[in-house]
């Protein structure tokens, strides 16, 4: 009897501890397919968790694979130790995603901003930020009445970590706008002369003094309105003029057409034009909370070579001159005329022909002034770093001043071209007329001899004007 029972105590613990390495199989089979599964599903969200996922192919590539093997490894371990190691890799992987995924979700439904973005872009110089406010159809403008006080070009560099900083001992300046957000003085009523157009007009490191539209109002003893702002293209400033640049006084028109970049903007103003045309429906710029704890810590990791920014080389070459050679950042290699599309040339004569048709039913005289980039200007007096690109290097002056100036004519536009005036006085003084490193922009000196030809222009057509009216 007691041996019966021995027996059956000895069959009940053999089946007990069967039970239990069965429940441990199941269990360690579990684990591995919840962390398999969990690691996939992970990565897969990914693409809609993060905003910029691309450059993340591979990391998700790995973390599939490892996925797909500790899934499957469930139903392979034969030893006892490693069966163990990956059972407690399993509840790593489930415990860190877990609490990666409760986090994230927390962080979400309390709405905290990781990014505070605008807190960010109001410690940029109000010169490199972009326009908010909307304006025109599908246009954007400053907020009026603002101020800004220091080095705008010295604190961008140091911003971005970009080194050399030629500006140290850049001037400290207050940058007021008016209730328009244009850099003009408050309580400016009634002018003789708006003139829009882009950062060039805006010069947001210069003071108000050293504005060429300044200097302009004072070669002229006549009253000028200047609507520049950073980030417009050419139909935004013909917006501008439209809803801005019209007073009692006023009897000329003009925009300042960069050959750097405008016909890209062009390009792209025409495109929100015509899909609110189409659509009724319009673009904004706001500010959006950035809620993802994974957005946040990605965007940290990208922005650790944020100093791909400050790594690169700045230099493109030297400006060359018998007084010294000064280091200058070189970007813009415009076309010229055979290398733009036929839609491009459709858009310059839309623009065109809306500016004409603008002058006409405002009865002002419009002017179109042809601002040429660095390359261009500079043209003959670089010597190129080894490693500069060979388009920007083997590049000669193009024809699009020509298509520029006949598109003008066609339209019955006056036209200015800025181009000869500049490489004159580069040519003739040995003087750099733009800033030099990271900055595209024209210095004080290139504002003043801006100034200095535009008005030669304008007193010439004044002059021919009072000649046709004595006969």
């Amino acid at each position: 009897m007691w041996f019966s029972k021995n027996l059956s105590t000895q069959k009940k613990n053999i089946s007990m501890k069967h039970n239990i390495k069965i429940m441990n199989k199941i269990t360690k089979i579990l684990l591995h397919a919840l962390a398999g599964c969990l690691l996939i599903c992970f990565t897969a969200l990914l693409d809609q968790i993060l905003v910029n996922p691309v450059d993340l192919r591979n990391f998700k590539i790995i973390t599939i694979i490892a996925g797909l093997l500790i899934f499957l490894s469930a139903f392979m371990i034969r030893f006892k130790t490693t069966s163990s190691i990956s059972a407690n890799l399993s509840i790593f992987i489930i415990s860190m995603v877990g609490c990666i995924l409760i986090a994230e979700g927390f962080f979400r439904v309390i709405r905290f901003d990781f990014a505070k973005e605008k807190k960010a872009w109001q410690k940029i110089p109000l010169f490199y930020r972009q326009p908010m406010v909307p304006t025109g159809e599908v246009f954007f403008r400053r907020s009026g009445n603002q101020q800004w006080s220091g080095q705008a070009l010295s604190t961008r560099l140091k911003q971005l970590g970009i080194h050399p900083n030629p500006y140290i001992n850049e001037p400290v300046i207050t940058v007021a706008t008016d209730s328009n957000g244009f850099r003009n003085p408050g309580g400016l009523a009634d002018w003789d002369i708006a003139v829009a157009g882009d950062s060039f007009t805006e010069l947001g490191y210069l003071n108000y003094e050293e504005l060429f539209t300044t200097v302009l109002q004072r070669k002229l003893n006549k009253k000028v309105l200047n609507l520049g702002a950073s980030y417009s293209g050419p139909l935004s400033q013909l917006s501008y003029l439209k809803n801005f640049g019209i007073s009692a006084s006023t009897k000329h028109a003009v925009i300042i057409f960069f050959e750097g970049n405008d016909l890209k903007d062009l390009s792209r103003e025409y495109e929100n034009l015509l899909r609110w045309q189409q659509t009724g429906k319009r673009r904004y710029r706001i500010f959006k909370k950035q809620t993802s704890m994974l957005n946040a810590f990605h965007n940290l990791v990208n922005q650790f070579p944020y100093n791909s920014i400050a790594s690169k080389n700045w230099v493109t070459g030297y400006f060359i001159s018998e007084r010294n050679n000064i280091p200058i950042t070189l970007y813009h290699t415009p076309p010229g005329k055979i290398e733009l599309p036929s839609d491009m040339i459709m858009k310059l004569n839309y623009f065109f022909r809306e500016f004409s048709v603008f002058a006409r039913e405002k009865e002002v005289t419009p002017w179109l002034v042809f601002m040429p980039c660095k390359r261009r200007v500079l043209h003959g007096f670089i010597q190129f770093n080894n490693n500069v690109d060979l388009k920007m290097k083997n590049w000669l002056p193009s024809d699009l001043p020509d298509l520029i100036s006949g598109l003008s004519e066609n339209y019955g536009i006056n036209f200015i071209d800025l181009t000869f005036a500049l490489v004159r006085e580069t040519e003739v003084k040995g003087t750099l007329l733009y800033n030099s490193i990271y900055d595209s922009h024209i210095n004080a000196l290139g504002s003043k001899v801006i100034a200095e030809e535009i008005a030669r222009n304008f007193l010439a057509a004044m002059n021919e004007h009072q000649n046709l009216t004595a006969k």
